[in-house]
């Protein structure tokens, strides 16, 4: 999982990330990595929908998307 998270920061592709929120339900954003910390395994995302900051727990994801450039 991290090393395809790396490949998206060094190529700084734009995702579609879907993830839970506890209590809230799934949310999905249109993101761009900033960060990943194996460490303590999350990561930092850019919305450039909402021009925001979100950091999340990789358990928190549920699908990472490149969407096809065609």
């Amino acid at each position: 999982m991290f090393s395809k998270l790396r490949k998206y920061k060094e190529e700084n592709s734009l995702l579609y990330i879907t993830y839970v929120v506890q209590k809230v339900g799934r949310k999905t954003i249109w993101a761009r990595i900033l960060q990943i910390n194996e460490d303590e395994n999350n990561i930092l995302l850019y919305d450039v929908d909402h021009k925001s900051v979100e950091q999340l727990k990789i358990n928190q994801i549920d699908e990472i998307e490149k969407p096809d450039a065609n």
